[in-house]
Parts: C-alpha cells; sequence; structure tokens
C-alpha cells in the first residue's frame, strides 16, 4: 500500500512461541496468541501546504516524526517507475513541480544528515526504484554494514552497482557472503537471458526494469 494513502495494520503477539518447520509461530503448551485491534494509519494529502510543511520539517531532521515525513516524500519526489505515474507528474501545477523539486534536494541533504540506523530503515521503506541520485551516491560512500546491508537487500541495481562491489571486497562476513550472491545471481540471470536487473525486494516486489 502507498504510504500516503494510508492503511490498516493488525498485530498479531505470541507469547512462549516456537518457530516450526514451515517458519510460522505458533504459541506452546503454556503459551497464548493474541490479536491486536485492527489499527488505522492516516496517510496524508500531499498537496502544496504539505510539503511546503514537510520539507521545513526535514531541513534538519531530529527524531521519528521527521524519519516518517522522509519516508512519505520518497515516493513522490523519485523517478516515476511507471508510464502511468509519468503521465500524471506531468499535470502538476508549475508550483507543486517547484514544490517537489525543492523536496528532492532538501531530501537528499536530509539524508546525509542523518545516523547509521536511520539511513537504514529509509532505505528499507523506500520503494524500489525510487532513491534520489544523491542519496544512492551517500550511500555507495558509506562503510557501514547496516546501511550497505540494507541498500542491497532493496536498491542494488545490479551487477556494476559500486555498492555491490564495496560489499563484495567488505571484510565484513555478513556483507560479502550477501554481495557475493547477488554477484552469483546476476551472473545467472545474465546466462538464462533474463537480464541482469535488480532482484525482487523483500516482501515480493519487484522494482522496474
Amino acid at each position: 500500500t502507498h504510504a500516503m494513502s494510508g492503511t490498516i495494520v493488525r498485530v498479531k503477539a505470541t507469547l512462549n512461541g516456537v518457530i516450526t518447520g514451515r517458519g510460522a509461530v505458533r504459541p506452546m503448551l503454556l503459551g497464548s496468541a493474541r490479536w491486536s485491534p485492527t489499527i488505522r494509519v492516516d496517510g496524508a494529502s500531499a498537496n502544496r501546504a504539505w510539503l511546503r510543511s514537510a520539507i521545513a520539517a526535514i531541513r534538519e531532521p531530529e527524531g521519528p516524526d521527521d524519519l516518517v515525513t522522509m519516508a512519505l516524500l520518497a515516493p513522490l519526489i523519485g523517478p516515476p517507475t511507471s508510464q502511468q505515474e509519468y503521465e500524471r507528474q506531468q499535470r502538476y501545477a508549475r508550483e507543486q513541480v517547484q514544490l517537489l523539486a525543492e523536496a528532492g534536494r532538501v531530501f537528499g541533504s536530509a539524508f546525509a544528515q542523518l545516523d547509521a540506523v536511520s539511513r537504514a530503515w529509509l532505505l528499507s521503506v523506500i520503494p524500489p526504484g525510487k532513491l534520489l541520485p544523491p542519496v544512492r551516491s551517500s550511500v555507495h560512500g558509506t562503510d557501514d554494514r547496516l546501511v550497505l546491508l540494507t541498500y542491497l537487500l532493496y536498491h542494488v541495481t545490479g551487477p556494476d552497482d559500486p555498492s555491490l562491489q564495496k560489499g563484495l571486497a567488505s571484510s565484513d562476513p555478513h556483507v560479502h557472503r550477501l554481495a557475493t550472491r547477488f554477484t552469483a545471481m546476476f551472473k545467472q540471470r545474465s546466462e538464462t537471458g533474463e537480464g541482469g536487473g535488480a532482484p525482487a525486494a523483500p516482501g515480493g516486489r519487484m522494482p522496474p526494469e
């Protein structure tokens, strides 16, 4: 579901649980499992007033609320990933186009100010194909393992991706192992004629070619 549209969430809590052979979690003899009530998470209307407020908020990101704002902005300011989205953007009013361009510039600067955990979280929620060039460049320039792992899982673009090459050269076993597996996958795709594009993101999302 698009973050701007909001969503409905239910949470299942399991006490004294065990993981089954199929990966499910079920309570043991003295455990229990309960579902929460349905929770409505409101989205946001990306009108000009909201965009101005969002731009002002993320100039100097300070807390979780600003991270949420950045997550909501990301799909709006990233490159179009479908013909339908491209055509919709062509119908934007001039002021809205200017605000989105300003938001993109501020977003890149704000991302660079975040700590590693915050950057990794944002990378995990920004849709594939929606990373701005300054954000991608910032990731390519980092050696933080959490940021690199998250980027590789969600945003690696192909066998020549600089962060993939950095992962292959990494001394961190987890980063190196993940980069090695992606490299093998890209090679297999190339050999079978499937192309060397980005893999399906966790959760089944597939970035555009």
